[in-house]
């Protein structure tokens, strides 16, 4: 299987498992939101994990970021705490303890999703790392400040986005089912052509 084809079954299955959870297993868009949530802290993390190998494959000192995990530790509170507001807007039978509590407490088939979702984000986070940064020897040619580049771009994004959906949600009555394809949608396709 070559890199495009992998492409292009993440691209499905960034799609596919939001709508389905959206369409058949009662997901609402602060669940998807929070499912998002869980992938980009992965994300995050696999970029620090892709700078210690560059840094380790050259041979150089490694010191861990600590500055990089504070701005992006902030960084994801904003963008978390921008969007609140705006779900308040949007739904205003919207309870944040009761809806984060049923996203943490959600089961299907009986099994908590956190023994099944958090293990196959985590998989998914290190079969991407593998198969796209270790198998094609991209390690050996990326930089660092490559990695911190996509990694805050990425960051920076997902606030503009949160701003976006705040001020919509304001000014303008659009339903949910906007954001929540606007949310798939748009996460998919920046991984797709921007992110991978």
């Amino acid at each position: 299987m070559n890199l495009s084809q992998v492409r292009i079954i993440q691209a499905v299955g960034d799609l596919a498992i939001p709508l389905l959870g959206y369409f058949f297993w009662n997901w609402d868009f602060y669940f998807i939101l929070l499912f998002y949530l869980l992938d980009y802290k992965i994300f995050c993390a696999f970029s620090f994990i892709k700078c210690h190998k560059i840094i380790h494959y050259k041979g150089l000192n490694y010191k861990f970021p600590f500055l990089n995990l504070l701005l992006t530790i902030i960084l994801i509170s904003i963008g978390f705490v921008a969007v609140i507001p705006a779900l308040y807007q949007v739904d205003p039978g919207f309870d944040l303890v009761k809806n984060t509590w049923t996203f943490l407490s959600y089961k299907e088939m009986g099994i908590a999703q956190g023994i099944i979702l958090i293990p196959l984000l985590i998989y998914a986070g290190f079969a991407q790392y593998k198969m796209q940064f270790l198998m094609t020897g991209k390690f050996q040619t990326c930089k660092t400040s490559d990695i911190w580049k996509l990694h805050f771009q990425t960051m920076f994004l997902v606030i503009a986005a949160s701003g976006l959906f705040l001020g919509l949600s304001l000014i303008l009555n659009i339903p949910v089912i906007f954001y929540v394809f606007a949310l798939i949608f748009g996460v998919s396709a920046y991984r797709f052509f921007i992110a991978r």
